[in-house]
């Protein structure tokens, strides 16, 4: 298969029992092949099994792997059957790494992390399996913006893509983020400091864990103290004074607030722009937030319009609930479906679970775990027995 950029990878397994449903993988920024998706068969074996189809459902690797990842940068990491070894495979399912690896993390930026059965430490291949930064660290983590963050000598470092040594810190728990500056904490406390490592912002803060990812993606960002949550600006001003029992970062230019049980959202000056008045509220995606009135979801827009009428429950496993690819899945009394941005149920609700689309697939659940398309047709059906566990 030479059109590997153009398919949307799934991941697919064999269960062993019927015990739980496991997901793999997380989303990247860096992910060039969608997420995997595990499917599930029922099919009593000696062991879980994982594979890989296309976008349209054909099977483009059976299952045949211990466990599998997502596709970065064109491969995806995987651990065949007969030993605890990791390796890297193609979307046609050939090695392009043997499963040698002691260890190993997803590519990132052309370079991945791995381990050494020699020495225990990690160093980076490519995606040729050629090791270009030589095993030299207790910890490796992967490429951001051109900066890899690697723990050596009982310190933290940050390289480069040739393995030199661009600046070093004390504080070994850093949390990587697709801002211009780098939290890191002290005990507990959060800070911030520049990518030279020069401390800007003096660990005292409690942080907002959802998304953390995107701290000081915004001029501003959230943290929390004593008790309270604010914002602060790149050089520590407080811009939103700690008067907030909850807040979420920024996304699309607005964050969620929320304070005595209300809900609402401000800018990235701190203005307050819709306010607070909602049961609850989750973040805006595709130019929609939902949020909930007498305990039922519906969807504003970032005028704070209500656009689609508050009727939908809260989903079975909790939020969050967005628009994504131009749909949002919502739950009603008959079970999850799909609306589309005017409020119409374009995929009947008829499934215990619906996620999110993408690349034009959703995981969703119906006796099974099972793939459909934007028209609500099957790519890998459910099982034909149901599912007790």
């Amino acid at each position: 298969m030479n059109c590997w950029k153009k398919r949307f990878i799934i991941c697919i397994f064999s269960l062993c029992a019927c015990f739980n449903t496991v997901a793999i993988g997380a989303s990247s920024q860096d992910n060039d092949i969608q997420k995997l998706h595990v499917i599930e068969n029922n099919i009593l074996a000696s062991e879980r099994l994982f594979g890989f189809i296309d976008q349209d459902g054909r099977i483009i690797c059976p299952p045949m792997f211990y466990h599998a990842w997502e596709f970065h940068n064109g491969l995806a990491r995987v651990q065949p059957t007969s030993s605890e070894k990791y390796g890297f495979i193609d979307t046609t399912g050939a090695y392009v790494v043997l499963p040698e690896l002691a260890d190993a993390a997803d590519f990132s930026e052309g370079l991945a992390a791995v381990k050494s059965e020699a020495n225990g430490l990690y160093g980076y291949i490519n995606t040729d399996g050629e090791i270009v930064i030589p095993p030299k660290y207790s910890r490796a983590f992967k490429f951001i913006n051109g900066r890899g963050r690697v723990n050596i000598d009982g310190v933290t470092a940050y390289i480069d893509k040739s393995g030199n040594e661009l600046m070093r810190t004390p504080y070994l728990k850093i949390w990587d983020t697709e801002g211009d500056m780098i939290s890191f904490f002290s005990g507990r406390n959060l800070g911030f400091m520049n990518q030279d490592g020069k401390v800007i912002v003096e660990p005292k803060y409690f942080p907002v864990i959802y998304w953390a990812n995107l701290m000081f993606t915004e001029p501003i960002t959230p943290v929390g103290l004593e008790k309270k949550y604010g914002f602060i600006d790149k050089t520590g001003k407080v811009v939103v004074d700690f008067q907030y029992d909850w807040v979420y970062q920024f996304k699309e230019g607005l964050a969620t607030v929320s304070k005595d049980d209300q809900y609402g959202f401000i800018d990235t000056s701190g203005k307050v722009i819709i306010p607070l008045q909602f049961e609850e509220a989750w973040y805006f995606s595709e130019n929609l937030a939902a949020v909930k009135v007498n305990n039922r979801w519906g969807f504003i827009n970032k005028q704070g319009r209500m656009v689609i009428q508050p009727q939908f429950l809260t989903p079975r496993f909790g939020g969050p609930i967005y628009f994504h690819e131009g749909l949002a899945a919502v739950r009603t009394e008959n079970g999850s479906g799909y609306i589309n941005k005017q409020g119409d149920m374009v995929i009947a609700p008829v499934y215990t679970y619906a996620g999110e689309f993408s690349g034009g697939v959703a995981e969703v659940r119906f006796r099974s775990i099972c793939y459909i398309n934007r028209q609500g047709e099957y790519l890998w059906p459910p099982n034909p027995k149901p599912f007790n566990g």
